[in-house]
């Protein structure tokens, strides 16, 4: 692998890197503004209903008009939550759609390296080791010498 693949390499993982970083934050906050949005929804009609129960209280009869307000509150609150819903399937669709395209890098790093240890298999003056792989390493133990204990009734 040249000098140019490795940066081609790199700068194309660091864009891959920076799309996937930024889908994370847009569906995240999206995500975010509309567990608010349902939070404020739920106080809404919890409002709406505390109103119903008032009237009930009162003796009063509930009727469209006495519950207006509160009811055009809540159907505008529905109405946003589900178009942030929408929003969020559009983006996570747009997300994966886009996860999904092949990449268009020549090679992987474990590709290019493959293809240097060839290049570099040959050029080997030990042939019996050409292109074998090292025998691991053991680690050598330390023997540590025991130490003496002194009795505490001798003295």
């Amino acid at each position: 692998m040249d000098k140019s693949e490795g940066t081609d390499f790199i700068s194309k993982t660091f864009s891959s890197l920076t799309d996937t970083v930024a889908k994370w934050y847009h569906t995240g906050h999206k995500k975010i503004s509309l567990s608010s949005m349902k939070n404020a929804y739920r106080e809404k009609l919890a409002v709406l209903g505390n109103k119903v129960f008032q009237l009930l209280d009162e003796g009063k009869t509930v009727t469209k008009d006495a519950l207006q307000e509160e009811y055009k509150s809540v159907a505008q609150m529905y109405a946003q939550i589900a178009k942030a819903e929408e929003e969020l399937k559009t983006i996570q669709a747009a997300s994966a759609k886009k996860s999904r395209q092949p990449k268009t890098a020549k090679s992987t790093p474990a590709e290019a390296a493959k293809k240097t240890i060839k290049k570099k298999a040959g050029k080997t003056t030990n042939s019996k080791t050409a292109g074998k792989k090292a025998a691991p390493r053991t680690a050598k133990k330390t023997v540590k010498p025991a130490v003496a204990a002194k009795d505490e009734t001798e003295g």
